[in-house]
């Protein structure tokens, strides 16, 4: 059984995309495809496990590679894959191959290892911590960063092996948690590994380093809650002095999270990337306006929060902050 809009019924195998949805991203130069994957609670290991065309629903395991592939192709835009954290070298092997066989041979591939694994909100970071332990010794509370950096490597290597002479076509990322400077230096240096006789993990191939790039200003943070809820009552309803916080900071206490904040850590990262002879990306950024550790549950602020980010000013804001 197949839905498909009445007036898609005649080319619906030739096209197998929405216009409107190729138009809206038509602009786009690189696709980072890690929810199409289901990366953050992926369970694939074997190559066996991946999606596949004929699966009624891509909702389950995520999106096949080859729906991928044809929509970097259709668009002219680098595709970024995100490697499931337990994928073995099979799996990489062949997705890696599909990926040479099929994509525009003018089309380069970012190939990531699995999503924030140093992100304790998703499985792969405790994954990563038990393997790394496994491995090294279960004092190393390191380890995690450590298993990511040699997983990056090998996977790094897995792919640019089967690019061969296109290896030029690879870009290997290794990313890291932005606000922690110098945690990136366990994934980079990885010394458990290079104690087993391996080269440092950054000299396996890596091109591209990871960070993110959000600003909130502290605004929904405990502590700065009920200071915020003052600025509701002046006569622009709270804006100004949210804006100025944003764009500035110094108004509130607590984390750094205001564009000078933001533009320091872009400073920061970008000598990691330069001293390692790396390019700099952002896989994820903007506002991050909301409410947490029980602020998400104060209607007031979270009314304000909204407009906040409906102001016009906001676009500004993130103009500064490209």
């Amino acid at each position: 059984i197949r839905a498909i809009k009445s007036e898609y019924e005649n080319n619906y195998k030739a096209e197998i995309f929405n216009p409107i949805f190729i138009d809206k991203i038509k602009n786009f130069r690189v696709l980072r495809f890690m929810d199409w994957m289901k990366t953050n609670h992926s369970d694939q290991k074997e190559w066996s496990d991946r999606p596949r065309l004929e699966t009624a629903s891509y909702a389950t395991k995520g999106v096949p590679i080859e729906i991928m592939v044809a929509l970097s192709n259709k668009l002219k835009a680098d595709p970024w894959f995100n490697m499931p954290h337990q994928a073995n070298d099979e799996y990489l092997t062949k997705f890696a191959q599909t990926v040479k066989d099929t994509l525009e041979p003018n089309l380069k591939a970012y190939v990531e290892l699995s999503n924030e694994v140093w992100n304790w909100q998703f499985p792969q970071s405790h994954y990563a911590l038990k393997q790394g332990k496994a491995r090294w010794g279960e004092d190393k509370a390191d380890a995690y960063m450590q298993w990511y950096g040699m997983r990056t490597a090998q996977v790094c290597d897995i792919w640019k092996s089967v690019f061969a002479d296109q290896k030029h076509r690879v870009v290997c990322v290794m990313g890291t948690q932005t606000a922690w400077e110098g945690l990136e230096n366990y994934a980079l240096d990885c010394p458990y590994w290079v104690a087993e006789g391996n080269k440092p993990c950054y000299q396996h191939g890596i091109d591209a380093y990871a960070i993110t790039g959000y600003f909130s200003g502290g605004l929904g943070l405990p502590e700065n809650s009920s200071t915020v809820e003052s600025w509701l009552n002046e006569p622009d309803g709270g804006f100004g002095k949210a804006l100025q916080q944003l764009k500035q900071g110094g108004l509130l206490a607590g984390f750094k999270d205001s564009l000078p904040d933001v533009y320091n850590r872009f400073i920061y990262h970008a000598d990691v990337a330069k001293n390692k002879n790396f390019k700099l990306v952002a896989y994820e950024g903007g506002q991050h306006i909301t409410g947490a550790g029980g602020v998400e549950n104060n209607e007031k602020l979270t009314k304000f929060f909204i407009e906040l980010n409906r102001h016009p000013e906001m676009y500004n804001i993130y103009t500064q902050l490209l």
